[in-house]
């Protein structure tokens, strides 16, 4: 496909289409301070790297919708440039919004990104054999080397910093949670609302993955998440976070991908919480038994191994209390546009074969080395690459019926 063989109305339409989503998701309202001022920074901010990345992808649609009606590369840019400059202004007077430049930035790299795509397709969508296999086998090495790197960023990593102990804390981008914390420990040491006066043995009770135990009075149920239990540093970076959200306790750490300016990793124990009522008394605990990280409130308990590749998208995208089937559904879309691409660029099954193996292989592997159940991503990396492979053949023969 070209950007001349779309149909003007279907082109327009999606030029229209992708305005309308990028307006949906920038100028809605969020939570956060109802004015916030305009940030210079480029690289400011706990998780950055996913913002950029996030903002890039927002408008590559669009850039290739413009692309799609016939507008020439340098026009498109510009046209996206001064789209993300006026929304940019707008956010100011938007509650919740971070208005930037890095916004801008990134915005504009998308749309040049989506123009660039549409306007030279021949190179990607209709290689030659020789480059078809070879971008199958770079993809395939990609692909298994992102499942290795979401494994290896999913794991703990605790700075070495001075440590806070936080009860109920007010932390303004998050809910306050109106319950009352009455103790807390983590494996033998108790740890108070205020500075730890031994932040090197609290990482390294952190580190052996001792038993956190929280004794407290619950508040009234949240309508997002709240810290009940949480460890700082004096660097205002999040340690480990314990929570209710609605009817459900969130456990998060700080990992490698934390570290790096990723999301944080979340184990999220759904309903855990649906018999707590205001002023019942709750005693939380959060364990690691045989590979599997258990959470557990009074009488009530859920273990679970929740990191495998399929989760990759959580280090750059985080929803608020995502419903289940939502989870789900990003774990199998991730999976299957992981593999895809390798399966459309193997033409002729020697190499489908050779870079399918290679690639369900690998990405087993990195799962079952951290743990992690291998099943799922090997089911849906082989969806994937069935589904790319279908794809690129249905593309060859409507090319030859235009001929």
């Amino acid at each position: 496909m070209t950007a001349k063989s779309v149909p003007r109305p279907l082109a327009r339409l999606s030029v229209a289409a992708a305005a309308l989503f990028i307006a949906a998701f920038t100028l809605l309202p969020s939570r956060g301070p109802v004015v916030t001022p305009a940030s210079w920074c480029l690289f400011c901010g706990e998780q950055w790297v996913p913002d950029v990345l996030l903002n890039v992808a927002l408008f590559a649609p669009l850039g290739a919708a413009l692309a799609a009606v016939g507008m020439r590369p340098r026009p498109a840019v510009l046209m996206g440039a001064m789209l993300s400059a006026c929304i940019e202004l707008a956010q100011v007077w938007i509650p919740g919004r971070d208005p930037s430049v890095r916004d801008v930035l990134s915005n504009t790299l998308g749309a040049g990104l989506g123009t660039v795509l549409l306007t030279y397709p021949a190179w990607w969508l209709s290689p030659p054999l020789r480059l078809a296999r070879g971008l199958a086998m770079g993809w395939t090495a990609a692909a298994v080397s992102a499942a290795w790197l979401t494994m290896w960023l999913l794991q703990p990593a605790y700075p070495t910093s001075i440590y806070y102990g936080q009860w109920t804390a007010n932390l303004g981008h998050l809910e306050w949670y109106r319950g009352r914390v009455l103790s807390a420990e983590v494996g033998s040491m108790a740890v108070r609302s205020q500075r730890v006066d031994d932040s090197r043995r609290l990482r390294n009770q952190l580190q052996a993955e001792s038993p956190i135990v929280v004794r407290a009075t619950a508040g009234p149920p949240t309508s997002t998440l709240g810290p009940l239990f949480s460890i700082y540093d004096h660097r205002q970076r999040e340690i480990i976070l314990i929570g209710p959200d609605r009817n459900d306790l969130v456990y998060r750490f700080r990992s490698r991908g934390s570290a790096l300016s990723l999301q944080s990793p979340e184990y999220r124990a759904r309903g855990l919480l649906g018999d707590v009522r205001r002023d019942d008394s709750l005693h939380v605990t959060v364990t690691h038994e045989d590979r599997e990280l258990c959470l557990s409130v009074n009488s009530r308990r859920a273990c679970g191994r929740f990191h495998g590749p399929e989760v990759g998208w959580s280090l750059l995208y985080s929803a608020s209390h995502p419903p289940g089937w939502l989870v789900a559904l990003l774990n199998v879309a991730w999976l299957v546009l992981l593999a895809a691409p390798t399966g459309f660029w193997s033409r002729g099954s020697g190499t489908l074969a050779t870079c399918g193996v290679a690639l369900v292989t690998g990405t087993a592997w990195a799962s079952a080395h951290w743990g992690a159940p291998w099943s799922l991503p090997s089911l849906w990396t082989a969806v994937g690459l069935g589904l790319g492979s279908l794809t690129s053949r249905v593309a060859a023969r409507h090319a030859q019926r235009r001929r």
